[in-house]
């Protein structure tokens, strides 16, 4: 008996560890894709309609298509497994690139904004990929799987902008719109994810980790009425999404606004973008540092130190006026903060919930991500255009502060 038992757990190691280095792999491939969507949406749909606010429902567009695509993919994750949502996933997405080069090729923006909506598939598939690879991590290393997945996406972050001018004269060697180019390569990142991990991620770690659960006394609660109930009877799930939404709309709000408040310090486009690659820089690059803090230290600490430097941060702003130093001190410390919120409450969800429940919860804390970036993004520029970036960070530190404190009263209770 005790030979089988450890057959059987070198055997889900094993599985763990392929299907780590497959979702690693895939999480650039799929980067690449979704960093072209984001790099180039915004400029093709105002050169189609020649319209910038039209330009701006681009991101909107992506945002959406992450927002609403989350839950159906996590219960389609539920019922059938990680790799039917994931598959189904990148292949809507892989539809939506597709429909994005025919909308560029006839000109037509209404038509490049629902492929946009389509593309959000891709983000949000991304985004439950941390998730699966962590369904059969043991407590000691979760943090730890789901922060390499997340540098992974640095990855593909990188390649995918640079390579996205290089593939216009490509298309138009092809008879279709030089614009199309970035969106083609984006459809054949995604089929290939797809395809990946539709071959690749058998057995299903979902199953898996279900099959090997003891099973709780409560019935598993289906849909987002379910999911919410769960959540709100875990103080430990109630922190970890708080965490989430407030991390993800911090950062989104100062950092949407720091181009903006730099260029009218007359700061070059230049600085603007080696002060903007630094915070993306300290967004993905120190999470696997972050998932190893995790591990070893526990969740909520690190969740509060990313408090800390969150804090830090909107003071920086608060008090840096124009100076360009300062800002990039802010938004080297936004981004830390922000990973170290993201990993931790990401690892938190995980671990405070069962397998059976896990998928509804996940998919749950996925759209409130979506939603507190358009809080953030939509918040952030109307209280800059109605007082200043300085106002805008006080605001942020204030709340931070008030959810550190909750953090600490339910961590006592």
């Amino acid at each position: 008996m005790t030979t089988n038992a450890e057959s059987t757990k070198a055997g889900v190691d094993r599985v763990h560890r392929r299907t780590l280095r497959l979702l690693f792999c895939t999480q650039i491939v799929a980067g690449v894709g979704t960093a072209i969507g984001i790099a180039v949406a915004v400029l093709t749909l105002a050169g189609l309609s020649g319209s910038a606010a039209i330009g701006g429902m681009g991101q909107t567009a992506l945002v959406a298509g992450t927002a609403l695509l989350a839950l159906p993919f996590a219960q389609l994750a539920d019922r059938a497994g990680r790799r039917a949502a994931l598959v189904a996933g990148f292949a809507i997405a892989t539809l939506g690139a597709v429909l994005a080069v025919v909308s560029v090729h006839l000109a037509s923006w209404p038509m490049l904004l629902v492929a946009l909506v389509l593309f959000g598939a891709g983000n949000a598939s991304a985004l439950s990929s941390r998730y699966a690879a962590v369904d059969l991590s043991g407590p000691d290393r979760r943090a730890k799987d789901l922060s390499w997945i997340l540098w992974a996406t640095t990855i593909g972050s990188l390649i995918g902008p640079n390579l996205a001018a290089a593939t216009e004269p490509i298309a138009e060697a092809m008879g279709i719109a030089g614009r199309a180019g970035p969106f083609a390569l984006a459809a054949v990142a995604f089929a290939v994810t797809a395809s990946a991990i539709g071959i690749g991620l058998r057995p299903d770690p979902l199953l898996i980790a279900r099959q090997r659960a003891v099973r709780p006394a409560a019935p598993r609660q289906r849909g987002v009425r379910g999911a919410l109930g769960v959540i709100a009877s875990s103080a430990d799930l109630r922190v970890a999404l708080a965490g989430l939404a407030l991390a993800q709309c911090v950062m989104v709000a100062l950092m949407s606004m720091t181009p903006v408040h730099l260029q009218h310090g007359h700061a070059s486009l230049g600085v603007v973008g080696l002060l903007m690659s630094l915070h993306l820089g300290a967004m993905y690059a120190f999470s696997p540092l972050v998932g190893m803090a995790v591990d070893r230290f526990g969740a909520r600490r690190v969740l509060l130190v990313g408090c800390v430097m969150l804090i830090a941060s909107a003071l920086s702003y608060a008090l840096g006026g124009d100076s360009q130093v300062l800002v990039g001190v802010a938004l080297v410390l936004l981004g830390i903060g922000w990973s170290c919120g993201l990993v931790s409450a990401s690892a938190l969800v995980t671990a405070a919930t069962d397998a059976d429940n896990r998928p509804s919860v996940q998919g749950t804390s996925d759209v409130t991500l979506s939603i507190a970036s358009v809080v953030g993004s939509i918040g952030g520029g109307l209280i800059v255009a109605g007082t200043s970036l300085t106002v805008l960070a006080l605001i942020c530190a204030v709340l931070v502060a008030l959810f550190a404190g909750y953090v600490l009263r339910a961590g006592s209770r």
